[in-house]
């Protein structure tokens, strides 16, 4: 009997501790919703897992993203589109880019809707002062701009605004073009600085999308020739010496803005993301005038693809003292899951004009390390038609679908099932092991492409040109000089 008693006594208690934490945890995760911090999502372009000396590249040195990294909480099966601009319209509009027709990067598709509501115009709702400092690369066009999409401040690159526009580049500032000097990393982070400045004397908190252009190319010009020296003289070629180049200097200029975050004592109440938009480029490197395999973390495939490389990509997500340092989070989570986490933290719930969204928030995996994430399918398809193909000819032609254990992958007339739950960069082929399966996320996939393809074929009116292009193309001439220094602090 006495046995007996001091059983049900552990077991009274293993279940007390384990309400109490259920109870905690709970608390945690109400307590961060309408926790109303300063929010900042930094997202670089074309950077992959192995750009980052964290990951065992030893061809860069990034010492500022390894201890971003090391002081934040990480979702290490995070994932974004297979490229560039279909990535920025989720981030923005909560939903799939095939439900707006963002499907490419150029032929038009690279612009999203007018009309459609966005995460910024839901931060403002909440009384956030919002900014844009970047690539924007979805319009160009009123109704389009990130102006008329929720911004209230906005510092720009034009179009897709690339590597092209390194060395004083030409921005748009709150629509009027200015010839800026110095680098576009360091104006962009620059510039971003000295509004906080502003900002932070205020009574409202601020929401900043900050999409740096670096490290995409091209790598050969516009980049200085003492930066891309240490790679050239190892024999390898302006690809890689530029590509790394832009790494390590995206690299100081993150360390110099979380420097001054912390030297203005802001991180207590400022929460800082930092992903990317899809995987690298992996074509055009050489070394010794051989091909040289760009190191990608064991990953096969990089941007524009739709293997695990292409749109699986780092998320750290740091604010002091209430995300756990060195935390990792290994639930299958998407950039979509932005909207309405960032939704929850702002405290405002949907209105008959916020937009439907399709993800989901995240701020019960921060708060509780056990929370019981349900499983979810997440759909790639590259989407890179022509405007004279057959849509339909591409439901399978580059395509993927997505579960916490298992990707399926559609790649040359070949079907391929991978088990990624132990090990992200498998690439053993078990479909025909494994046909139920197979069965069973092709029809999920199927029930997607009919539900997406009306929205997906839709076509925008053809590109309006602005009348600040043709003074653009002018500014952007090497011979003029710059018209605009970013304010010193």
């Amino acid at each position: 009997m006495k046995i007996k008693n001091q059983i049900i006594a552990t077991l009274i208690i293993m279940w007390s501790f384990t309400f109490t934490s259920d109870i905690h945890a709970a608390e945690r995760s109400k307590s961060l919703k309408g926790s109303r911090p300063n929010i900042i999502l930094i997202m670089s372009d074309d950077q992959g897992l192995g750009d980052m000396s964290l990951s065992g590249n030893t061809l860069v040195k990034t010492p500022h993203m390894d201890a971003f990294y090391a002081k934040s909480t990480r979702l290490t099966d995070f994932h974004v589109s297979p490229s560039c601009a279909p990535t920025r319209s989720a981030i923005m509009t909560g939903k799939h880019e095939f439900m707006h027709g963002v499907t490419h990067t150029k032929y038009n598709r690279n612009r999203i809707p007018t009309g459609l509501g966005t995460i910024a115009h839901e931060m403002k709702r909440a009384k956030y002062q919002t900014a844009i400092f970047g690539k924007w690369h979805l319009g160009i066009e009123e109704g389009r701009r990130p102006e008329d999409n929720g911004f209230d401040e906005t510092f720009v690159l034009p179009h897709g605004g690339h590597g092209m526009y390194n060395m004083n580049p030409v921005l748009l500032h709150n629509g009027e073009l200015v010839k800026c000097k110095g680098f576009s990393t360091e104006v962009i982070i620059g510039q971003t600085l000295s509004w906080i400045k502003s900002a932070k004397e205020k009574e409202d908190p601020f929401f900043i999308y900050l999409p740096t252009p670096a490290p995409h190319g091209p790598y050969k010009d516009n980049i200085p020739a003492e930066w891309k020296k240490k790679w050239l003289d190892q024999g390898y070629n302006h690809n890689v010496a530029g590509r790394y180049a832009l790494v390590e200097d995206l690299d100081a200029q993150l360390g110099r803005f979380m420097k001054q975050l912390n030297a203005w004592k802001l991180m207590e109440n400022t929460l800082v993301i930092f992903i990317t938009d899809n995987g690298p480029n992996l074509g055009g490197y050489k070394k010794d005038g051989k091909a040289h395999k760009l190191y990608h973390a064991g990953f096969s495939k990089g941007k524009a693809g739709v293997f695990e490389g292409s749109t699986r990509v780092p998320s750290f997500w740091q604010w002091k003292g209430v995300f756990e340092a060195g935390r990792d989070i290994s639930k299958l989570t998407a950039h979509f899951d932005f909207f309405p986490t960032f939704m929850e933290l702002a405290g405002i719930k949907p209105v008959a004009s916020t937009p439907e969204h399709e993800g989901r928030s995240l701020l019960p995996l921060f708060s509780d390390p056990k929370h019981k994430w349900a499983d979810r399918y997440l759909y790639f398809n590259t989407g890179k038609w022509d405007p004279e193909d057959d849509v339909k000819d591409y439901k399978f032609k580059s395509a993927a679908i997505r579960n916490s254990k298992y990707r399926l992958i559609w790649y040359k007339d070949e079907e391929i099932l991978l088990n990624l739950e132990k090990d992200m960069t498998n690439l053993d082929n078990i479909a025909k092991k494994h046909p139920e399966i197979v069965a069973t996320m092709k029809a999920e996939y199927e029930k997607w492409w009919k539900h997406v393809f009306p929205h997906a074929t839709k076509i925008l009116p053809p590109v309006v040109e602005q009348e600040w292009e043709k003074a653009f193309y002018q500014l952007r001439k090497p011979e003029v000089a710059p018209t605009y220094e970013v304010p010193a602090l």
